[in-house]
């Protein structure tokens, strides 16, 4: 990581910026906006890592997607510096102080963990 940059974080649009509603854009979650609003006068930097740009998409699609979601940021002035994954192909996980993601569950080395058929996530530790 650049020793430039003292706090670097990965968020995730799709259910976390704003509300699932994919192949569309849903409504905004203020909430977390506002959190990065915050962020990023406090000169935190700011990536997007969303799947809307991934390669298997389509070089057609995933512009169409990109454009979108780029305008639907500029409409509701949610700051970012970068979106990871476009316009070039970057390769893995971005690099990141925290990943902000409404699809992640952490789990701590110590904690044993479990999806049960239904969807349901339980923590053991």
């Amino acid at each position: 990581m650049n020793p430039e940059l003292s706090f670097f974080i990965a968020v995730d649009f799709d259910g976390t910026i704003c509300k699932d509603a994919f192949p569309d854009i849903g409504e905004p979650h203020w909430n977390i906006i506002y959190m990065l609003r915050g962020m990023y006068e406090d000169r935190k930097r700011i990536c997007i890592h969303t799947c809307r740009v991934n390669s298997h998409w389509g070089e057609t699609i995933r512009k169409n997607q990109a454009e979108e979601m780029i305008s639907w940021l500029k409409e509701h002035e949610v700051p970012y510096d970068y979106i990871w994954n476009y316009p070039q192909y970057d390769k893995g996980k971005p690099m990141a102080n925290y990943y902000l993601d409404n699809k992640s569950i952490f789990v701590g080395p110590e904690e044993e963990w479990s999806i049960s058929e239904e969807g349901e996530v339980k923590v053991n530790g």
